[in-house]
């Protein structure tokens, strides 16, 4: 049926070695040192901060993917565990300045 067979340990090390770009392009769009993008959960405004490399800063912790973020960041900050969701979409954060959704 068209498979083909992959060694997992190769591929695992192509995936970790793959950079998300959109957090780096977001952040060279819009050319700030940090820009401070907003993240609704129930009802309630949580600040993260891009900064210029890509990289989301939340509760002193750092994540370079949006999931890791919602997962490891404002999930585990709100109810003490990490989620396992898949929320990596850019469109979760809004630009705190303007109010724009941030698309992808």
């Amino acid at each position: 049926y068209g498979a083909e067979h992959y060694n997992i340990e190769e591929v695992k090390e192509t995936i970790l070695e793959t950079d998300d770009t959109r957090l780096i392009d977001t952040a060279k769009r819009f050319g700030k040192e940090t820009l401070t993008l907003i993240r609704t959960y129930k009802c309630v405004d949580y600040e993260v901060n891009l900064d210029s490399k890509g990289v989301l800063h939340f509760n002193g912790e750092t994540f370079n993917t949006p999931n890791k973020f919602y997962n490891g960041g404002l999930l585990k900050y709100i109810t003490g565990k990490r989620g396992n969701s898949g929320t990596n979409q850019l469109s979760q954060f809004k630009v705190k300045e303007t109010g724009e959704r941030l698309q992808g």
